[in-house]
């Protein structure tokens, strides 16, 4: 096939025949690609402007407490999903650490479970201490975290860090009065 072939005016009868439908698919594909590029740009938003807030919370509260080792806590900020079914979960959404690298932690939360899931059903500051991780004798940490924070034991060996502290306030919402996350 040649270049002179494809200018052939049959071609052209062709795409005006069916030009409509080229411009409804390319339309489509357009508005397609453009919402896939807009939820992605909102998310990664999001997740800095809460990562932002965390580092705002870490160095205010640093500020206050200056004979805390910066190292030894980080903040977190959970998020309510699915808040309006039986079920509602708080996944992680921003962290700031000086110690760790930031990785926000994959484990999600029902109501009452852990400190982050009392929190956020009671709109209460919740603060518990429970034994530190001991790897020799971890028995005692697993149990406390099934006692104190109702943290199953499966799902605390998930756990990369091993907290012993914990203080969670709730974050309400300014115009709906509304707990949203911890």
């Amino acid at each position: 096939m040649n270049f002179d072939e494809i200018l052939k005016s049959e071609a052209f009868d062709n795409v005006k025949k069916y030009s409509l439908w080229i411009l409804l698919v390319l339309g489509l594909a357009y508005i397609i690609v453009f919402i896939i590029i807009q939820i992605r740009g909102n998310k990664k938003e999001e997740t800095k402007t809460y990562s932002d807030l965390c580092r705002y919370l870490f160095n205010k509260f640093n500020s206050q407490c200056d004979q805390l080792d910066q190292s030894a806590y980080r903040v977190t900020i959970f998020k309510a999903k699915k808040v309006n079914s039986e079920s509602p979960v708080l996944v992680s959404v921003g962290r700031y650490t000086k110690r760790f690298p930031i990785v926000n932690t994959k484990l999600k939360f029902t109501i009452n479970e852990g400190c982050v899931g009392k929190c956020f059903a009671t709109q209460q500051i919740v603060s518990k201490q429970i034994s530190e991780f001991d790897e020799e004798n971890p028995e005692q940490w697993f149990s406390d975290c099934e006692k104190e924070l109702s943290i199953s034991r499966k799902k605390a060996k998930k756990t990369h860090m091993k907290a012993c502290t914990f203080c969670c306030l709730p974050l309400i919402s300014l115009d709906k009065r509304q707990t949203w996350g911890v």
